[in-house]
């Protein structure tokens, strides 16, 4: 998963800090969960990822994320640290 995707899935404009992020991963880990009527495996995997791609990048470079940061990007960054190829 890239920055893209996660920002996209959390419905992020943007973001400065990672209890922002944690706040929002709540909610929406809340209504993906495989227990909840809705939710599925798959979709807690995809968010779980999203949040540890984002926790990570903005404890790392401690900036605001928006689309533009986004769009400025390495596409491989999450990749080369939680893939292995």
């Amino acid at each position: 998963m890239d920055m893209k995707k996660a920002v996209k899935l959390f419905g992020l404009s943007s973001v400065t800090s990672a209890k922002e992020v944690k706040e929002i991963f709540r909610t929406v880990a809340k209504n993906s969960h495989p227990d909840m009527l809705n939710g599925s495996e798959r979709k807690m995997r995809e968010i779980n990822l999203a949040y540890k791609v984002l926790i990570e990048y903005i404890e790392r470079y401690p900036i605001k994320v928006d689309e533009a940061t986004v769009e400025k990007l390495d596409p491989e960054y999450p990749v080369k640290r939680f893939y292995k190829k």
